[in-house]
């Protein structure tokens, strides 16, 4: 009883602000982690990944060990970036080795059985990445078809094989639980 009543009036003399895990958008809060949320990815999920840092920097790069490698066909494929100074994690998009991927900006278009449409990535910023990953992420949930234009002018598809798409959803739902969106 008596350390019970010491534990209320330290927790009364301190104020301890808690984060809540983010449930929906809220501004630039979706790049925010918490320590139960880091704990859980590298004590459980990083295992599945190639960790990585560039020279000087504080921020740890995450790939999942198997994406596929391909060069003869176009893949698209999310790293987590561990800002964990910033308490902060980003999502970026990169292209495999396919030679004809368009060199600026990158043009998807998404197909269903009753609608199409598109979304873009022009300027790689954190913001634009996060929404061109989470629009990508959506698009394949639902099961729609994604195609670009290639270099060449030719429609190309993307995520053809199961596996392809299975890997980008996984990295994705990881960076979600990072982020505790």
């Amino acid at each position: 009883m008596k350390k019970y009543l010491i534990i209320v009036c330290l927790s009364s003399l301190f104020s301890c602000d808690i984060p809540e895990a983010q449930k929906e958008f809220r501004g630039e809060r979706q790049y925010r982690t918490t320590d139960p949320s880091r704990l859980y990815f590298k004590n459980m999920r990083s295992v599945y990944y190639f960790r990585s840092r560039k020279p000087h920097s504080k921020k740890d790069i995450y790939t999942l060990k198997r994406t596929s490698r391909d060069r003869d066909r176009p893949l698209l494929y999310p790293t987590i970036i561990n800002n964990w100074l910033e308490d902060e994690a980003y999502i970026f998009i990169e292209k495999n080795a396919y030679p004809y991927f368009p060199k600026d900006s990158l043009h998807i278009t998404w197909q269903s059985s009753d609608s199409t449409g598109t979304f873009t990535l022009d300027i790689p910023t954190k913001k634009a990445q996060y929404e061109f990953a989470g629009a990508l992420y959506e698009g394949l949930r639902q099961g729609h078809q994604l195609t670009f234009e290639s270099e060449k002018g030719e429609t190309v598809s993307l995520f053809d094989r199961h596996q392809d798409r299975k890997d980008f959803l996984i990295v994705m739902r990881d960076y979600y639980k990072l982020t505790e969106r």
